[in-house]
């Protein structure tokens, strides 16, 4: 049983994606995760929607609209509860 998590302190979250990775540099996001069915995932954003991406993978959108600094970006995927 598998998990992921992020640890984007400092300036570690240029290592997800291209970005500005500088505390004074704040930021909005959107992300959208692919995961097989039977994982749950959680950002440090709102989630939008999980949708059926086929028959084994879901899809999971998440939008961010208060500006953070890139550091404070998380996600946790795994065999979760909320």
């Amino acid at each position: 049983m598998g998990y992921l998590y992020s640890q984007c302190e400092d300036i570690m979250c240029r290592s997800i994606a291209p970005m500005q990775d500088t505390p004074a540099i704040k930021i909005i996001y959107s992300a959208k995760i692919r995961t097989p069915k039977e994982y749950k995932v959680f950002m440090s954003a709102i989630k939008q929607s999980v949708n059926a991406f086929n028959s084994t993978w879901s899809e999971t959108i998440f939008t961010s609209k208060v500006k953070i600094p890139s550091y404070l970006i998380a996600i946790a995927v795994g065999d979760l509860e909320e």
